[in-house]
C-alpha cells in the first residue's frame, strides 16, 4: 500500500525493503564520518578551523540554512554534515546549528516533494525516478511513510525520497510528520561531529 497515486511506468522494479543492508550502509556512512573528523582533526586542525571560520564568518547561520535546504531539495552527494561540520568547529552554538539545519532540510525537502507532485510526469523528475532514482522510488511506492522515514534518518538520499513521496501525491500532513525525523538525524550526526572533533584534538 503506498500513500497516493503512483507515476505511470508498468516498467518500475518494485524493491524489497532491505532493512539490514539499510543498516549497514548506515554504519558505514558513520565511521566514515567519524575517520573523516579524526584525520582532519589530527592532520588539518589548524587549516579546518581556519577554514571553517572564514566560511562560517562569511555566510553565517543562514549559510548554513540555505546549504541545508538546497541538499535536500536537488539530489547530489554532498551531506548536510559537512556544513555543520563547518558550523561547529567555527564556534557555533550546538542547538542552533541543528534546529537551523533541521528547518532547512525540511524546506528542502518540501520544496523536493512539491516539484515532483506537480512534475512526476514531466521531462527530468520523471526521467529520474525512472532511472537513477527508480529503486528509492519502488521503495516510497511500496512502502509510502514508512520508506520515506528510512530515507529520513538514514544515508539513503533525502531529496530522492521526497521527490518519490511527491511522485506517488503522499498527502502534505503525512509527508510533513514524517519531514520531523531528520531533527533526530541532525542533532545525532551534529553530535558525531562534536565526538569526533573534540576526541581528535
Amino acid at each position: 500500500m503506498t500513500d497516493g497515486a503512483e507515476l505511470h511506468s508498468p516498467d518500475l522494479p518494485v524493491a524489497d525493503f532491505e532493512i539490514r543492508a539499510l543498516m549497514v550502509r548506515f554504519s558505514v556512512g558513520v565511521l566514515i564520518l567519524l575517520v573523516m573528523l579524526g584525520v582532519s582533526g589530527v592532520l588539518l586542525r589548524e587549516p579546518t578551523t581556519e577554514f571553517a571560520a572564514w566560511y562560517v564568518g562569511m555566510t553565517g547561520l543562514p549559510g548554513l540554512f540555505i546549504a541545508a535546504t538546497m541538499l535536500d531539495m536537488v539530489p547530489q552527494p554532498v551531506p548536510t554534515d559537512v556544513f555543520m561540520g563547518f558550523a561547529y568547529i567555527a564556534g557555533r552554538d550546538f542547538w542552533a546549528i541543528g534546529a537551523t539545519s533541521t528547518l532547512g532540510s525540511v524546506l528542502g525537502g518540501t520544496l523536493a516533494w512539491a516539484g515532483a507532485r506537480w512534475a512526476a510526469d514531466r521531462g527530468p523528475v520523471r526521467r529520474y525516478l525512472t532511472g537513477r532514482g527508480a529503486s528509492v522510488y519502488a521503495l516510497v511506492r511500496q512502502y509510502g511513510t514508512m520508506a520515506l522515514a528510512v530515507g529520513a534518518i538514514s544515508p539513503m538520499p533525502f531529496s530522492v525520497t521526497c521527490y518519490a513521496a511527491g511522485s506517488i501525491k503522499m498527502p502534505y500532513n503525512k509527508f510533513f510528520l514524517v519531514c520531523l525525523l531528520r531533527a533526530p538525524r541532525m542533532f545525532f550526526y551534529l553530535w558525531l561531529i562534536k565526538l569526533g572533533w573534540v576526541a581528535a584534538g
